[in-house]
């Protein structure tokens, strides 16, 4: 469906034509489809079609019933055309309304000459004026549709004059040009512009020749009146933008005549709206027009908008005789002159809507853009653009040219200052002024984020008068929850950290967090329901923490924040894992914590909330430093284990979980530190640090016996045993299980009965006892489904696979495997289920089915690199070296087996999968053809060999490498005992 009004009015759909009325119901409908989707309410209808006459309302209701029922007969859907709150709105498909159209594509065109493509916005413009069939508003009367229709003119004109000097910039053939501006000229033959140009296109045409007879051959224009322009260009150095600048623009062609940019101080808002002003210059021929209200100036009173206007009428053309006194007086005067006039103007730092209102122009051809610190959630009709700090690149352009740098030489030191400065365009200026008082290196050469004035010097004097402007207009309560705030761990929080810091209930604090966010000290963050700080302004409200607030009241805002996250963690961890043994919860200060329903809830808050909570971890020199806090910080650590368990990242996990221990040694503390031992050893194991796991359960046992708490005592022998079975020796582990399991029996603790067995069942399948095993899965799997433990059955899954695989069982292996993965996927486990994903590329290896092998090992390898989950990582670039051997590619298998090598050397365990990744390389290099290099490498597997079956497949590949060559052939070992290597070996 398509609306035409950039000649006589019609409505098509479907290659017909449908009437819309007459009258003023045509007029209705054309005004509230040129408004392009937005609501209008009853009264500004009234007021624009009917020239302010009251008692229209059933009047309008009746042509609003009948624009409906002639929009659904073309075929439109009924929700077209609504009435909400007493407001109308007609949306029609997007570039269904050819003025609407017609203005995007204007818009684009200058956005595209903004930028240097003159000819790509020709072509813009040429599409542009291709949609005029004729006079536009064609028999649609009223007083509204006389002014819409000398606008649309005014625009069309305008259009044809940056037309006309795009193609004179271009070069355009010098007859096409004549053509075009001899067309121009014609439609328009009084306008000044367009004469002028048709006669620079006769010029060109023949330089020697008299001009031709036509409009070009009028007298020269007059000299064009004054029109004023008092808005400043933007600073030499301002870049980028593009997006908010094409918003911008967009919006002071009619789409938004009234917006607001606001945002942080020095974040760059005027830079922007000047850099906006200049683009859309052409298209107010009236002048554009600017006023600095003072809002935001320390230094200054906010101006009283009676003097703005005053100033306003002067620039305009009044003389100071015909300026009547008193703000009323004046607001209607200016509404009066500006009524027949397409303007802009610009209200820089505006102190809020009571500011503004008075100054707004009354015509519909004038747009207007304000900046304000403040959020000015009162000005009717506004559209808000909330301006953020530029993206890195654009950060370090405007640095580097501020500074004078050359930004390629010198890019990582203007990096590392742009994101020290949190890219804040105010404060990148005031470094680089500092930089060229003294310009022996470039900015950001010396190790601190700030440049040499230090932590005291110019930047942050700047910036703190800039803050505390924003500080002074907040109410008490709110400048005191500020200076809270930034004792929160991250500037990025939720509403119920915040009241914790606060000392509030949420609901108290809520209406102090809505003041920050009005002044633009703090932001919304994402679609996460957080709330954000910018970083320097996070630190002005530490300092500020610091300088206003008592030892003791810092110490209680960092001492109830604690207490908000260890309570919500404890109370995840229970949501996520509710079969768990634990110990009981701790007593903390009365704080409002997340309402977990379900496992997933948990997990979302632990996935949004982990940057935080790992600086809260034991040692993490990102939280309190306060011995005094040892103790929260090791519950948080041990709340915590089983989530990062599933999710990450393992290293902190294991780095927060032995601090934890410490503290908890020191203070004496012996049945929570038995706990945090179990977590401590799982974490170990993770991270490849066997012996260490072992060490920590036997010390975990000892814990659980002193404080006869069997079910823990039960937990550290079961991780006891799982030490040994990853460190090879599973007939050692066996014992260890068969104790845990009898102590879980004991106490009939379904979840410990099901962990030892799913472990004990993995020993025995290495160990030669398949039906054994399997037996111990299948009742393992049945207790977890009992106690609705997925993690654990996904698990047990995954090894009942490699089980039966060992047992020469694939398809039933495979059934296992494929049942495991969709419930590691539930869970939102990636580590596991990249676990998973590996573990089924082996079993189609082994099945012959190498290319489903190679995609499971890519996904595998994918989601490993993207957690950074070394161990995965390994073994599915083993798995797809092996199969890319298989598939005949040998050499791109070594190529992937050369990064798992690489890997493995770098893993804690020395040499853990050293075994597994030379066999693979010995194999790719006999499929080369290359026995001496296979021979030496194999060799080398059976050495570096962990376990017997490590051992026995390195074996059985060198004796299906004798089948192939003499006796006694193989290299002879080296003076340490290992095989000489062979030359081009790959390390």
């Amino acid at each position: 469906m398509d609306l035409i009004v950039l000649g006589p009015v019609a409505l098509r759909a479907a290659g017909r034509t449908f009437p819309l009325g007459s009258g003023r119901q045509l007029e209705i409908a054309v005004f509230l489809a040129l408004s392009g989707g937005r609501a209008i309410s009853r009264e500004i209808i009234i007021d624009r079609i009917w020239n302010g006459e009251g008692g229209k309302s059933s009047t309008l209701d009746s042509y609003i019933s009948r624009t409906r029922r002639r929009l659904e007969a073309a075929g439109a859907d009924r929700s077209a055309l609504v009435c909400r709150n007493g407001a109308y709105s007609l949306r029609l498909a997007h570039g269904s309304v050819d003025w609407l159209r017609f203005r995007k594509l204007r818009h684009r065109a200058q956005v595209l000459t903004g930028i240097g493509d003159p000819r790509g916005a020709l072509a813009l413009l040429d599409e542009a004026l291709g949609l005029w069939q004729g006079a536009p508003l064609a028999d649609v009367p009223g007083h509204w549709a006389d002014a819409m229709r000398r606008r649309m003119i005014a625009e069309h004109r305008a259009a044809l004059a940056d037309a006309g000097q795009l193609a004179l910039d271009t070069g355009e053939d010098p007859g096409t040009l004549v053509e075009r501006l001899a067309r121009y000229a014609e439609e328009y033959p009084e306008h000044d512009p367009l004469t002028a140009q048709f006669t620079e296109a006769l010029r060109r045409a023949s330089p020697a020749a008299p001009p031709r007879e036509g409009p070009a051959a009028a007298p020269a224009a007059p000299a064009p009146r004054r029109v004023p322009d008092t808005v400043p260009g933007p600073p030499p150095d301002f870049h980028g933008r593009r997006p908010e600048l094409e918003l911008l623009a967009e919006g002071a062609e009619g789409t938004a005549p009234l917006q607001v940019v606001h945002g942080m101080p020095g974040v760059g808002k005027t830079a922007l709206v000047r850099r906006a002003a200049r683009m859309v210059r052409p298209r107010f021929p009236d002048g554009t027009l600017m006023a600095v209200l003072h809002g935001g100036d320390p230094a200054r009173t906010p101006r009283d908008p009676g003097e703005v206007l005053y100033e306003l009428l002067a620039a305009v053309g009044l003389a100071p005789a015909d300026v009547p006194e008193g703000t009323e007086a004046r607001a209607a005067l200016w509404r009066t002159v500006t009524a027949s006039r397409r303007c802009l103007l610009v209200l820089d730092d505006a102190a809020g809507p009571e500011q503004v209102r008075p100054l707004l122009p009354g015509g519909d051809g004038c747009a207007v853009v304000v900046t304000s610190r403040w959020r000015p959630d009162g000005l009717e009709g506004a559209r808000l653009l909330h301006l953020a700090p530029p993206p890195l690149d654009e950060a370090v352009r405007l640095l580097a040219d501020a500074a004078g740098c050359d930004p390629a030489l010198h890019r990582d030191r203007l990096v590392a200052l742009a994101r020290g400065l949190g890219r804040l365009p105010l404060a990148l200026r005031v470094a680089a002024e500092g930089h060229r008082r003294a310009p022996a290196d470039p900015p950001g050469a010396r190790p601190s984020p700030l440049p040499a004035e230090g932590r005291g010097g110019a930047v942050l004097q700047v910036l703190d008068g800039a803050f505390d402007a924003c500080l002074a207009a907040l109410s008490p309560a709110a400048r005191t929850a500020f200076v809270r705030l930034g004792l929160l761990p991250s500037p990025v929080f939720g509403v119920q950290a915040a009241a914790a810091a606060m000392a509030r209930p949420a609901r108290q604090a809520g209406p102090l967090l809505d003041e920050l966010r009005r002044a633009s000290l703090l932001d919304d963050h994402g679609a996460d329901a957080r709330l954000c700080m910018h970083d320097l302004v996070a630190a002005r409200a530490r300092r500020g923490a610091e300088e206003e607030l008592t030892d003791l009241e810092r110490h209680a805002v960092l001492s109830r924040t604690l207490d908000h996250f260890w309570a919500a963690a404890v109370a995840a961890d229970r949501a996520r894992f509710p079969h768990r043994h634990r110990p009981p919860p701790p007593r903390t200060a009365p704080v409002e914590i997340p309402d977990f329903g379900a496992p997933a809830e948990a997990t979302a808050w632990f996935l949004t909330e982990r940057p935080v909570l790992l600086r809260l971890l034991p040692g993490d020199p990102g939280g309190p430093a306060d011995p005094a806090f040892g103790r929260k910080r090791a519950g948080i650590a041990q709340a915590l284990a089983g989530l990062l368990a599933a999710h990450g990242p393992w290293d902190a996990a294991a780095r927060g979980l032995e601090r934890a221990a410490g503290t908890l040694r020191e203070q004496g503390e012996t049945a929570r530190l038995g706990h945090v031992l179990a977590e401590l050893a799982a974490a170990l194991l993770r991270v490849g640090r066997t012996r260490a796991a072992s060490a920590c359960a036997a010390e975990g046992a000892a814990a659980a016996r002193a404080c006869d708490d069997d079910l823990l005592r039960a937990r550290c022998l079961s991780e006891q045993g799982l030490a040994l079975l990853v460190g090879g020796s599973p007939d050692e582990a066996l014992p260890f299980l068969e104790d845990a399991l009898a102590i879980a029996c004991e106490h009939r603790h379904r979840p410990s009965m099901a962990d030892a067995l799913e472990r004990a069942a993995c020993c025995r399948s290495m160990t030669g006892d398949p039906e054994r095993a399997l037996d111990s899965f299948e009742k393992a799997l049945t207790l977890y489904r009992d106690v609705g433990d997925i993690s654990g059955q996904a698990k047990t899954l995954s090894d009942q696979a490699s089980a039966l695989s060992r047992s020469g069982r694939p398809d039933e292996a495979l059934r296992s495997a494929r049942a495991a993965l969709p419930l590691m996927e539930q869970l939102g486990e990636q580590r596991a289920a990249s676990r998973v994903a590996s573990n089924l590329g082996e079993l189609h290896a082994e099945a012959g089915d190498h290319e489903t092998a190679v995609h499971r090992f890519r996904a595998a390898l994918a989601t490993a690199r993207s957690l950074g989950d070394a161990d995965t990582e390994f073994a599915a670039l083993c798995g797809l070296g092996r199969a890319r051997t298989a598939l005949g590619d040998p050499l791109g298998a070594l190529a992937v087996l050369g990064k798992a090598q690489r890997l493995a050397a770098g893993r804690a365990g020395g040499s853990a999968g050293a075994a597994e990744v030379l066999l693979a390389l010995g194999t790719a290099r006999l499929e080369l053809g290359d026995a001496e290099a296979a021979g030496v490498l194999f060799m080398r597997s059976a050495e570096e060999a962990r376990t017997p079956e490590d051992r026995g497949k390195a074996e059985a590949a060198l004796d299906r490498l004798a089948l192939h060559r003499r006796p006694g052939a193989l290299p002879r070992p080296s003076a340490s005992g290992a095989p000489a290597p062979a030359e081009g070996l790959p390390r």
